[in-house]
């Protein structure tokens, strides 16, 4: 009886790792290791970041087209990552100051323009320069919807959640959760 209780009362041990001496299972190496640099793809002459950390850039992720040019000059925070596509004949510039602490993606589809000011704040956002998708008139076959440029003036703040899409931002502006912003 007494052994009997022992067994019930004390955890058995797994027998899978018992070989081992260690409880966790063996490692893995099959995952490919991330790079110490930054992720550039495309055409990285027209990408420029100054006044940035070496952790910084590590989380940034910049896919840039010929023809295309992306200047950041300066990002003082980036906790989640900043994803940035720009396409041929599209420019993004960014002032210094930047405090990225959700993920961001600012997608330059078509030709266009971004331009953000210094000391903005973003929280988990989406900027889009056009639709994505063309829509044309039934009547003369004009495009309804083309890529338009977007400003972002000096300390905006957008809350998690928030859209940006081919418009204008005045300076000092503060969005909440979800907010939605077209021009």
């Amino acid at each position: 009886k007494d052994g009997f209780k022992k067994t019930l009362l004390m955890p058995q041990r797994s027998t899978r790792y018992s070989k081992r001496r260690s409880k966790r299972p063996p490692k893995r190496h099959s995952k490919r290791r991330r790079s110490p640099s930054r992720l550039y793809r495309g055409e990285v002459s027209g990408v420029q970041i100054n006044n940035t950390s070496e952790a910084i850039k590590q989380k940034l992720n910049i896919t840039c087209a010929s023809g295309s040019t992306v200047i950041i000059h300066g990002i003082d925070t980036c906790n989640s990552g900043l994803e940035i596509f720009v396409a041929s004949g599209c420019k993004l510039e960014m002032g210094p100051g930047q405090m990225f602490n959700g993920h961001t993606r600012i997608y330059l589809h078509e030709p266009s323009n971004v331009t953000i000011g210094s000391k903005c704040l973003w929280a988990g956002n989406l900027i889009m320069t056009s639709d994505v998708h063309k829509i044309f008139s039934t009547l003369d076959g004009t495009r309804i919807n083309p890529a338009d440029d977007i400003v972002i003036g000096d300390r905006v703040w957008l809350g998690d959640g928030s859209c940006v899409m081919k418009g204008l931002l005045e300076q000092e502006l503060r969005r909440g959760t979800s907010f939605y912003c077209t021009g």
